[in-house]
């Protein structure tokens, strides 16, 4: 599915796609860099986001799986964002703890580390819809050089996505709306 996107961007099939990979492992398009594109999936859902010329990261959790959601958010998330977590509802737990999650996975995609960065060695402003970076200590980083999404999905699926540089618009495709294969 993800070389049918990509190849889609590049004009060619999907065979053709080649994959490269970045200083953390991240894959990059080995035939147009400035192509940046980053793909998550969980249960029977994925999502794949693709962008010129920006850093990109996304996340993807079903939210139907029960957790210690306090324990984890003291463990990973900073004070200031297991404070949020702990002032919601009971019932919204769940929800806010697979937001924080998936706004810091996708930070963490984007810069290429994935979780070799500490989750708590960056904060997200969650008062925001879609939330923002309030500090980071990822070296070299500014908190205003991210942008996150936040969109809507289907069933018990939350998401995130973060991208450098400023708003960008979102196109939203199901994978039924794509064209054929490309032979």
């Amino acid at each position: 599915g993800l070389r049918r996107v990509l190849g889609l961007y590049l004009n060619v099939s999907a065979a053709e796609v080649r994959f490269g990979y970045g200083e953390h492992g991240k894959p990059v398009a080995a035939d147009d860099p400035g192509l940046d594109f980053n793909m998550t999936h969980s249960g029977d859902t994925a999502l794949v986001a693709v962008t010129r010329g920006a850093e990109l990261g996304v996340d993807l959790e079903e939210t139907s799986r029960d957790r210690p959601f306090d324990r984890l958010g003291r463990r990973y998330f900073t004070a200031a964002e297991h404070a949020w977590l702990a002032a919601r509802e009971p019932d919204e737990t769940r929800n806010a703890f697979y937001r924080v999650w998936t706004l810091k996975e996708a930070y963490l995609k984007a810069i290429g580390t994935g979780l070799k960065f500490p989750t708590d060695g960056f904060e997200l402003d969650l008062e925001l819809t879609p939330a923002s970076l309030r500090a980071t200590r990822y070296p070299g980083d500014r908190p205003e050089s991210w942008f996150f999404a936040e969109p809507e999905m289907a069933g018990a699926f939350v998401a995130a996505i973060c991208c450098a540089g400023g708003p960008r618009s979102i196109r939203r495709r199901e994978a039924s709306e794509l064209p054929p294969p490309r032979a």
